[in-house]
């Protein structure tokens, strides 16, 4: 199988009694994601973390140091990914001219990016359902065919409309570049 274990999921924060945070941290072998908060983070020594990923901008260098220096060690290479809202910057400009390194800004994918990946993992989730599933189907699988009277055009626009119900994307839904909500769009105006 060479899909990675991505259901395997920790999590560490400081609501997990002390009990089920002793067992899940004596399980073994850490998981491919852990997700902690920053209050727990402080604390964890886990090894081999190739990928930090901060939710929000740190309010200091001090702390994005700490947090972002969970990855990377031992001389390991390692990633830090931070989402950030454009009114920090000044804040990240400043870890940059700091820590005398800058980051790489990448912006929010776009409408398409999204769909591609979505798209990209649809046929192994085709072959991942059941073979006793497949007579439910098959009635208007065959009403489809006949439909489409041979016409390879109009079956590839049927297939591709159904794996498109799959994939759960029924229409383009304008959203802001911004702030990524639904039904606004971003507008750059220049005097």
């Amino acid at each position: 199988d060479d899909q990675p274990d991505a259901a395997r999921v920790d999590a560490r924060h400081a609501l997990l009694a002390d009990l089920q945070r002793t067992a899940a941290e004596r399980a073994g072998v850490p998981p491919p994601i852990l997700v902690a908060s920053e209050e727990c983070a402080r604390g964890l020594d886990i090894p081999h973390v190739g990928l930090v990923m901060l939710l929000q901008l740190p309010p200091d260098v001090d702390r994005y140091v700490h947090l972002a220096g969970r990855t990377g060690r031992a001389g390991a290479s390692g990633k830090s990914i931070i989402l950030y809202n454009e009114n920090r910057g000044s804040t990240l400009s400043r870890i940059e001219r700091e820590c005398q390194f800058k980051f790489s800004r990448v912006g929010p994918p776009a409408p398409e990016a999204v769909i591609a990946a979505a798209a990209h993992n649809l046929p192994a989730l085709i072959d991942s359902v059941d073979a006793e599933v497949l007579p439910l189907f098959a009635p208007t699988a065959r009403k489809i065919l006949t439909e489409s009277g041979g016409d390879q055009a109009q079956l590839e626009s049927k297939l591709a409309a159904a794996l498109a119900c799959v994939a759960g994307i029924m229409a383009f839904e304008p959203r802001s570049l911004l702030t990524g909500r639904p039904g606004m769009r971003t507008l750059q105006l220049r005097a």
